[in-house]
């Protein structure tokens, strides 16, 4: 959920699984207040559709990218690459995709590498910060044991401080969240618990 995006629908065989009724679910939201307004409020919500019968495939919501990112002061077209390998043992299917960057971000692409080829499946050549949204692929991407999975994020830095990887707006993310089932999800060593397939 980020500035901008909309409503995501899942296919009719696809849903995500909730906590059981005793437990919690927490949702965190980052604000960057640029005016300094002091009476500032939001209505923000989130409205979700629940079934009581579980669909035939579950799916996770695992996360691509690189923590390593540095971009130089006054710089234009700074790439940061994130390559994974995700550990699995049996195939997993890519549903949607949702590229995150912060207000430096230019571009974003992933690529599917099994050998010697490369497929390409994002491709957002102007991003916006302000319109962040989940692009749902035209079919399922399948993902076997031994393929790599390889973001791109490129940077336009115009201003005289350095960034570097953060949570806040004026820090940067490089980030690719794709919608992926069974449940088991894309992750490579040290990832396992957050689902994350990441350059660190």
């Amino acid at each position: 959920w980020a500035p901008g995006g909309g409503n995501r629908v899942l296919p009719n065989d696809v849903g995500l699984k909730l906590p059981s009724k005793d437990k919690w679910m927490i949702l965190q939201l980052h604000y960057w207040n640029v005016a300094g307004y002091a009476d500032s409020k939001d209505s923000s919500g989130v409205s979700m559709c629940i079934e009581k019968t579980p669909r035939k495939n579950t799916a996770v919501i695992s996360t691509l990218g690189s923590l390593a990112i540095d971009i130089p002061a006054k710089s234009m077209g700074t790439e940061v690459n994130g390559t994974c390998t995700p550990e699995l043992t049996e195939p997993v299917y890519i549903l949607s995709s949702s590229p995150h960057m912060h207000a430096r971000g230019r571009s974003l692409t992933t690529s599917l590498v099994r050998g010697t080829e490369s497929t390409k499946f994002v491709d957002v050549r102007d991003f916006d910060f302000n319109a962040q949204t989940s692009y749902p692929l035209a079919a399922p991407l399948e993902v076997r044991p031994g393929d790599k999975l390889k973001t791109t994020c490129v940077y336009d830095n115009p201003g005289s401080a350095a960034a570097y990887f953060g949570e806040k707006t004026e820090d940067e993310m490089c980030f690719n969240f794709v919608l992926v089932y069974p449940e088991t999800g894309l992750a490579n060593a040290g990832g396992k618990a957050a689902r994350r397939c990441i350059d660190r």
